[in-house]
Parts: C-alpha cells; sequence; structure tokens
C-alpha cells in the first residue's frame, strides 16, 4: 500500500516480537497516525496484543487490521479495540479506508467498522511488492523472504484460497522489480554475498516463468532457497535443474503433506505421489538440498497411513535424500474448504473449538483418527524423527 500514500508521509515496518508485547517498541518521539495490521490466524493472539499495545500507547492513532484471519474470520475482531476491520485486497482501497477512519472518534466501547473491498483484483502492475524482510534469528540478522507471485493456481482443501471464485491466476512480480529488490536488499546489507528466500507455489509447474528467474538470479550473483510444490512434469524439471543448481540454489522446501496417493487426491494435491522420491533424488544428486513438511490428521488418513509418512520421511534423512523433514498437525485455517465443509471430509471439529488454540492444539477429528489419536502420532512421529537426526549427528 505504500505506493498510495503521499511521497512526503513518513512509514515504517514494525517487527512485533512474540511475547514481548511489554517491551517499547516504537520510539518514544514517534506519534504514528496510522497503525495497519495483517494478521494470519496462527499469530491471532500476537495481533490482539498488538492492538492493545498501540491502543494504550497511542490512543488517538488509528488501528486497521486485515489479512487473511481479517478475510475469512472478521467477526473475530468484534471485541476488539481496532477502528477498522478489512476483508479483501487492500490495494488501490487506500483512500477509502483512511477517509473512513478520520471520521472516526475513538472510543474504548466502540466497536470496530467492518469493511470489505469487493472491486475487482487489480492486475500486477499496479499492485506495490516492496521488499520486506524477515528474522532469521534471534541476533537479528535478516533476510529478504519474497513473494515472486500473489494468488495460486493450486486448490489444496486445507489451504487458505487466493484470487476470487473460478477466476484464479497467478499475478506474478515484473522481474524487474524483483531484480531491483535484489539490489536494494543487497545495498542495505553492504555484502556482496548474498541469500535470499523467495516463496512462489507454482515455480516449478511453468518451465518459461521458471527459466525466466532461474537466469535472472544468475545473472545478480546470489545463492538463494525457495518454497513450493513437488512439480508434475519431471521431464522438464529435470531439463532445468542443472541451471536451477547454477544460479545459486541451495535448497528447495517443498509442502508434500503426504505420501499417500488416496489422501493427496482427498485434500486436492494435484500432483502424482510417485513423483516425490523421484524429485528429491533428482535434486540431491544436482547437490541441492530437500526439506519438506508433513500433516498428521489429514482427511481419509488412517493410522498405518501416518506412521508410512514418518518412517518414508525418517529413511529419506538417512538416505541424504531429504536435509529436514517438519511435522504438523492439521490446522482447520479459515476459509479453506476442510474448515468450511467439514461434513464433506468427514472431519468433525471440536465443540470447543478456539482459534487462539490453532497452533497449540488439536481441534478436530476424523473418519479415521479421532483427536487423541492424532495427538498421540503427532508425538510420537516428532520422536522419531529427533532420534533420526541424532543418529545421523552422531554418525
Amino acid at each position: 500500500i505504500s505506493k498510495e500514500l503521499p511521497v512526503e508521509c513518513e512509514r515504517a515496518v514494525i517487527q512485533f516480537p512474540i511475547n514481548e508485547v511489554s517491551r517499547n517498541v516504537l520510539n518514544e518521539n514517534l506519534k504514528p497516525e496510522v497503525f495497519f495490521i495483517s494478521c494470519y490466524t496462527s499469530m491471532l493472539s500476537i495481533c490482539f496484543e498488538s492492538i492493545e499495545y498501540f491502543r494504550n500507547k497511542f490512543p488517538s492513532a488509528k488501528i486497521i487490521v486485515g489479512g487473511p484471519h481479517a478475510n475469512f474470520m472478521p467477526d473475530s475482531f468484534l471485541d476488539s479495540r481496532a477502528d477498522i476491520v478489512w476483508s479483501g485486497e487492500i490495494d488501490g482501497q487506500l483512500h477509502q479506508i483512511l477517509k473512513q477512519a478520520e471520521g472516526m472518534k475513538q472510543s474504548n466501547t466502540t466497536q470496530p467498522i467492518f469493511m470489505k473491498n469487493t472491486s475487482r483484483l487489480l492486475t500486477p502492475n499496479t499492485l506495490d511488492w516492496k521488499l520486506y524482510l524477515e528474522y532469521s534469528d534471534h541476533e537479528n540478522r535478516q533476510m529478504p523472504r519474497m513473494m515472486i507471485s500473489r494468488d495460486c493456481i493450486h486448490k489444496c482443501s486445507f489451504c487458505v484460497p487466493r484470487g476470487v471464485g473460478k477466476s484464479i491466476r497467478e499475478r506474478r512480480k515484473s522481474l524487474d522489480i524483483f531484480k531491483n529488490d535484489i539490489r536494494e536488499y543487497r545495498s542495505l546489507k553492504e555484502d556482496d554475498l548474498l541469500h535470499i528466500r523467495f516463496t512462489d507455489p507454482d515455480f516449478l509447474w511453468d518451465a518459461e516463468w521458471n527459466l525466466q528467474v532461474v537466469e535472472l538470479l544468475y545473472e545478480l550473483d546470489v545463492t538463494w532457497d525457495c518454497q513450493t510444490r513437488i512439480p508434475n512434469n519431471l521431464k522438464s524439471f529435470s531439463s532445468l535443474l542443472p541451471r536451477i543448481r547454477e544460479s545459486g540454489c541451495r535448497s528447495i522446501f517443498f509442502g508434500i503433506e503426504s505420501t499417500n496417493q488416496r489422501v493427496l487426491k482427498l485434500i486436492n494435491k494435484n500432483y502424482t505421489a510417485k513423483n516425490i522420491d523421484k524429485v528429491l533424488e533428482a535434486c540431491t544428486d544436482e547437490g541441492i538440498m530437500t526439506l519438506c513438511n508433513l500433516l498428521i490428521g489429514l482427511p481419509g488418513q488412517n493410522k498405518s497411513d501416518v506412521i508410512n509418512d514418518v518412517n518414508w520421511a525418517c529413511k529419506a534423512l538417512i538416505d541424504g535424500r531429504l536435509g529436514c523433514a517438519d511435522i504438523l498437525f492439521l490446522m482447520l485455517m479459515p476459509g479453506t474448504e476442510v474448515y468450511n465443509d467439514p461434513e464433506k471430509f468427514k472431519i468433525a471439529i471440536s465443540s470447543n473449538f478456539s482459534w487462539m488454540n490453532l497452533e497449540q492444539r488439536v481441534q478436530h477429528s476424523t473418519d479415521q483418527l479421532s483427536t487423541e489419536l492424532i495427538e498421540r502420532l503427532y508425538e510420537e512421529a516428532i520422536v522419531m524423527l529427533s532420534n533420526t537426526y541424532k543418529s545421523i549427528l552422531s554418525i
């Protein structure tokens, strides 16, 4: 949204630390007028804490909340002390929102105004793809986390949908902007050695786009890793892999979720399970580390499926096909198919379901797995992976 702000307007991004709400995160001399808070469901509790912090410290400032959770569950903010809860993309709507906020009088008892963007999605050329940084460790070293596409052609049942209706398509970042972002970050770091990370779910699904990005990265002399999906076209992927490695790729993180084809089909993962090992082996042979995540508690998944997935991950780690595997339990995100239509997926949502507990507790059962069994399998999987890592390190 920064392109829509007046040139003379000062703006800043605040890294709001988890479990450090009482810490002074802003310069005492600043007198901010507006806070824009983007909230992902798993960070909902931190969002509420930040709203309270900013409201108490800067009572005259306007607080506008948006982001994925506000899009799908705006009522969650009904009792918050935000001024406006915004659903939908904010690009092109900033002046409308600020005009609404300007006419509001702040009151501790006033409920937020709920607003929604009903206009059509904007084209990529009008979007502001500004570079942002993330903390990579507790020493506050920073690396850029870049999106090179918005929206996603995939429609996984457990993932928050992107785009509108049936007209979902990728909106890709201009490569000129991507290049400028990397150059800007290099100047900030004042270091010729530069490593970047980017996310693009469809990166390996479009050979032409893949090659364009890879050639740009090769030209800019960086090292990089990315988060993407297992490709379907192995022939195309294999032919591009040497150039991917030459361009500086160090690792690729794949959202695998399950190695069982039946489960993959139920959750709308549109790749073939047989491709998983072939892709990992091809990357490893090329000197690229592979990482992945697996989910427990998926629709149609039974106990044997979970055990097989964990055993597969442990063996892949030992064999060197995987550098790291993450195990998570299924979280019922707002807006996803599994949350909106649990009966279709034979899922039962816990009666005491809470968005605040989304990452801390299993809050569903399936026709194959009880809540307690999902929790137990998750704990056992963590132990198995930990023991596998220990055995590898002791070799």
